[in-house]
C-alpha cells in the first residue's frame, strides 16, 4: 500500500471528503486527489498535519507495512524502556537529532523498527521541528534514498540507541 492509498484510507476512515481534508490542510482539493492517485507527494508539514488529524504516526503514512522491521531482543528492550521511562528515550532522541547525519539515519531506522504504537509515544514528547526531521529521514529511508540498511545496520543502530538510553539512565 503506497502513501496515496494510505491517505485515502485514513481520510475515508475519518469520514472526510477530499474537500474537507484540503481545507484542514490549507491545500486545494486537486492536491489531495493527486496525492491519493500517487501523482504527487505531500510536503513534510502536510504529512505531519495529516498524521495528527488522523491520530496516527507519520510512519503509518510513509512506510509500507511490509518494510516495517520485525521485533528483535534489543528492540524489545527499547520498547520496555519507552514504557518505563519515556523521558529518557526522548532525551536520547533529542541527542541523536543534534548529532551527525549518521545519527539521524540511525534514528530513522529506530523509529521504523519501533512501529507506530511506540513511535507515537516518543513523538508526543517532541517538538514539531524534531518530528519533521524524523519524518523526513523515515521518508528517505522508505523511498530508498538512504541505502545500505541491512539487518546488521539495523541491529547496530538499536544497540547504540539502547546503550545511549542506559547511559542517560545511569547518570540520572
Amino acid at each position: 500500500m503506497n502513501i496515496g492509498e494510505k491517505i485515502q484510507e485514513h481520510r475515508e476512515k475519518n469520514r472526510l471528503s477530499q474537500e474537507t481534508l484540503a481545507e484542514k490542510l490549507g491545500v486545494s482539493r486537486q492536491s489531495v486527489s493527486k496525492w491519493e492517485l500517487s501523482q504527487a507527494l505531500p510536503e513534510i508539514d502536510k504529512i505531519v498535519a495529516m498524521s495528527r488529524l488522523f491520530e496516527i504516526t507519520t510512519d503509518e503514512l510513509l512506510i509500507p507495512k511490509e518494510r516495517i522491521c520485525k521485533s528483535c531482543p534489543m528492540l524489545d528492550n527499547i520498547k520496555n524502556l519507552i514504557n518505563e521511562n519515556p523521558k529518557i528515550i526522548c532525551q536520547a532522541v533529542t541527542t541523536m537529532l543534534k548529532g551527525e547525519e549518521n545519527d539521524k539515519q540511525k534514528l530513522a531506522i529506530l523509529m521504523t523498527a519501533l512501529g507506530a504504537d511506540y513511535a507515537v509515544k516518543i513523538y508526543k514528547h517532541l517538538t514539531d521541528d524534531e518530528i519533521a526531521i524524523i519524518t523526513m529521514r523515515v521518508s528517505m529511508l522508505s523511498k530508498g534514498f538512504i541505502s545500505n540498511i541491512d539487518v546488521s545496520t539495523k541491529n547496530e543502530a538499536l544497540d547504540e540507541f539502547y546503550k545511549m538510553c542506559t547511559d542517560i539512565l545511569e547518570q540520572a
